[in-house]
């Protein structure tokens, strides 16, 4: 207590320090003295300290110093009554009639912020102070207050006029809740002012449901027809755009035109509006709708599949097959994305001609869509189109194209797409080759696609061999095993681990014996591949001899895939060999080691366990304790 009346601030400052956390009546005034400190630290160490009192008496004390002519002083006990002041609501309530106004709106602001929603009677009282900071406070105040039992409360503030009836119906809005449907209703029908019904409007559709869209349809007639558009955007935001039921009671005509005037307005920014009126347009659903989309589409970002999507959902409703051919040439690139998709999606063959023609004028994008179209509309022109891209210079194009061939899935596609394989340069559209070969396979039986495939596993690139072996594995024609073992000494290793990958889906005879010579690999990745392969196996004790041999090997991941491979396995004679790694230099080697012993049942670890155990690095202690728990609790159950 002596410290804090020190003259050096610095003691002052520790001495407050060494109280905070205490809360103790007796402290109470000497820490309230030193938030009126002239040194800036005393004065934070003082507020910290005062943040553990909440209770009356420390409100009580601090109120009269946001009369303080020190500014720091003011805004030092303000900001300490917005966290402590709920205690001392009453107090604080007793000051709202202050002579000061500066002292009356620092008093709304701190019963604001507090957010309580037994403080909004008292915030309701100041909304009729003389002085408009007070009045906006104390709005501002009740606006934080997100408890719905204020509710009744700012239903009462409807009739108030002015702007406190605007902030009451947007707060009522903003809280959603329904029993304030009716007193919107309500002042809509008897307010004469475009802003409050606005506002209105705005607040029912955040409300929502049925209530709500009856309470709109049934105040239409009394709505300002400027804002009419307003109303209408209302009810599909409340429907989701699912306007079907509404639009007769409404006027078909009538809704259609102020729809059509609320997405001239809507913010091409904001993804929900558009999405419910594009849905609200889709339900209506005539000629009239596709050209008011048209408008809404030309303005949607490309990049937004979410609104592309539902563009072309709603077009497919709305539009028929010659506006779409139609639009090919509109000048908007949206559009013409949009109409290249839906007419792929209706299969119209009547859209080749225009489309084979848009084709050589429009940007690679457009050209990939047009391909994709083609795909899904299907029949000999459409291939024929599509085959002739196949030797396109972009290598784009040529995998569009490709994708196009393998949606038509037709066995005259395999003819082209084999030779394509043969002739590409780009491996990932070797692999898309590949896919759409392996999808015709899926759906039909094919001599021709069988033939051509094993052909191709002599291809002179690497790519070729191994992405025709991953498709072979696909297909699971166990005929191709052979074939595919005689690529296991590939010079390629992707084409070595592709075999030994797709052989072990095969169910192929020697495929342990194959894993064992794989296990000797030059290539890394191929004897990681062996170690995965081997752990799961369980069938053949083989593999656990390999495996304990990899334990040997210069890769750590190929070490721990061998370890966890011989845990899975149950493989006791291995414990010898996991207790010498249980020294590796390499940390996480050991660690691994550690936990497998546990996993062993490895008794004659423990010594090598409780000398882990003492080592400095944590994650080891940690996993030597664990393994060492294991190993007793196992020993106990055992015994």
């Amino acid at each position: 207590m002596e410290m804090i009346s020190d003259n050096d601030s610095a003691a002052r400052c520790d001495a407050i320090r060494m109280i905070t956390g205490l809360k103790d009546g007796r402290l109470l005034y000497p820490i309230i003295k030193s938030l009126q400190d002239d040194d800036l630290g005393v004065q934070q160490a003082a507020m910290d300290a005062l943040l553990c009192y909440d209770d009356e008496a420390a409100v009580y004390n601090l109120i009269p110093l946001i009369a303080d002519q020190r500014v720091a002083v003011k805004n030092l006990a303000q900001e300490i009554l917005e966290k402590i002041g709920g205690s001392g609501l009453r107090l604080l309530h007793a000051h709202i009639h202050d002579r000061d106004e500066d002292v009356r709106k620092m008093i709304a602001d701190i019963i604001g912020r507090l957010e309580l929603p037994e403080a909004a009677p008292v915030l309701i009282e100041m909304l009729n102070d003389p002085n408009d900071n007070v009045k906006c406070s104390a709005m501002e105040g009740l606006g934080r207050i997100t408890d719905q039992s204020i509710v009744e409360h700012l239903i009462a503030l409807l009739g108030q006029g002015g702007w406190i009836t605007l902030f009451a119906v947007e707060s009522l809005g903003r809280l959603k809740n329904s029993r304030a449907v009716q007193p919107l209703v309500k002042l809509l029908n008897s307010s004469q002012s475009i802003d409050v019904q606005y506002m209105a409007i705005d607040s029912l559709s955040n409300i929502g449901g049925k209530e709500s869209i009856a309470g709109l349809l049934e105040i239409i007639d009394f709505v300002k027809p400027e804002i009419m558009d307003i109303a209408v955007m209302g009810i599909v935001t409340m429907t989701q755009g699912n306007v079907g039921s509404v639009v007769d009671e409404f006027g078909r005509e009538a809704f259609i035109v102020h729809l059509a005037r609320a997405a001239d307005n809507v913010n091409v920014s904001d993804q929900e509006d558009i999405l419910n009126i594009l849905q609200a347009f889709m339900s209506i659903g005539s000629s009239e709708c596709a050209e008011e989309v048209l408008k809404l589409i030309e303005g949607i970002d490309r990049e937004n599949q979410v609104l592309l999507n539902k563009a072309v959902e709603v077009m497919k409703e709305t539009a028929d097959e010659n506006t779409l051919i139609d639009l090919l040439s509109h000048i908007n690139q949206t559009v013409k994305l949009v109409s290249i998709r839906v007419l792929g999606l209706i299969r119209s063959g009547k859209a080749i001609p225009a489309l084979s023609i848009l084709f050589e004028e429009v940007e690679r994008d457009l050209k990939k869509e047009i391909l994709a179209a083609m795909g899904n509309i299907g029949g000999q022109n459409a291939l024929r189109f599509i085959s002739e891209r196949l030797s396109c210079g972009d290598g784009h194009i040529r995998k569009s194209a490709v994708n196009a061939l393998g949606s038509l899935a037709s066995t005259e596609a395999i003819k082209p797409l084999l030779n394509q394989l043969h002739k590409e340069e780009y491996r990932d559209v070797i692999g898309t080759v590949v896919c759409a070969l392996i999808e015709i396979g899926r759906r039909n039986k094919s001599q021709e696609l069988a033939e051509g495939l094993l052909i191709s596993l002599n291809s002179e690139k690497s790519a070729v061999r191994e992405m025709v072996v991953r498709g072979l594995g696909e297909l699971k024609w166990i005929d191709s095993s052979e074939h595919i073992c005689g690529l296991l000494n590939d010079e390629d290793w992707r084409v070595r681990r592709a075999c030994l990958e797709v052989l072990s889906c095969l169910s192929n005879t020697g495929f342990i014996e194959n894993l064992i010579i794989a296990a000797h690999d030059e290539k890394d990745e191929v004897r990681m591949t062996v170690a995965q392969l081997l752990s799961e196996n369980t069938d053949v004790s083989t593999a656990t001899d390999v495996l304990i041999e990899m334990l040997e090997d210069n890769n750590d991941r190929i070490q721990l895939m061998a370890i966890e491979g011989l845990v899975r396995q149950n493989t006791p004679k291995a414990i010898p060999f996991i207790m010498r790694l249980a020294g590796s230099a390499n940390y996480t080697v050991r660690k691994y080691s550690l936990w497998a012993l546990g996993e062993l049942g490895a008794y004659e670890a423990e010594h090598i366990l409780r000398i882990a155990a003492s080592d400095e690095d944590q994650e080891i202690h940690d996993a030597a304790i664990a393994a060492y728990n294991k190993l007793m609790s196992s020993k106990y159950v055992n015994h």
